[in-house]
């Protein structure tokens, strides 16, 4: 099934329902997990676009590479994790096969942000995701593309799903 997929920034926070993330033990991730030393997120759905996730994030200084900026691997992990989230919340149990990440501008550390990401096509083996992480100016500094691989009941019991 394709999606239409244009991840712009028009989303109205106020029109959108919180949740916590659902794949396996979120709560111990490293990456956006409650002790997480690199992020602090909080994730909605839109009312409007179902298929939408919202997230704010807020870069701590372990997510540190460049002086004074985050880590590309960091940011890399970080969009791993929310094009996750958004591809578990729809009941598709997934992992990642493949994500490809473009740097538009460092990431200044503190820095506030805000990312969009959103299901683009579910096939058979295969959901696709795009992301985009803006300030809160909503300038736009990275955005990235993912491919998970669906898993199959079998593939799931190694899981412990």
């Amino acid at each position: 099934m394709s999606i239409p997929h244009q991840v712009a920034f028009d989303f109205d926070p106020a029109r959108s329902t919180p949740i916590t993330p659902s794949f396996p033990d979120w709560e111990k991730s490293f990456v956006s997990g409650p002790k997480s030393t690199l992020f602090k997120t909080i994730h909605s759905i839109s009312d409007e676009d179902s298929l939408l996730l919202f997230s704010r994030v807020r870069f701590l200084e372990h997510a540190e590479g460049p002086p004074g900026h985050v880590h590309g691997g960091a940011t890399a992990g970080l969009f791993d994790e929310l094009m996750g989230s958004v591809v578990w919340h729809h009941h598709f149990l997934s992992v990642t096969q493949s994500i490809q990440v473009h740097y538009k501008k460092a990431i200044p550390l503190p820095m506030e942000a805000i990312v969009l990401t959103r299901l683009v096509q579910v096939e058979e083996k295969t959901v696709e995701v795009n992301s985009t992480l803006y300030n809160t100016l909503k300038v736009p500094y990275v955005s990235a593309q993912g491919i998970f691989h669906r898993l199959s009941e079998k593939q799931l019991g190694r899981f412990k799903v």
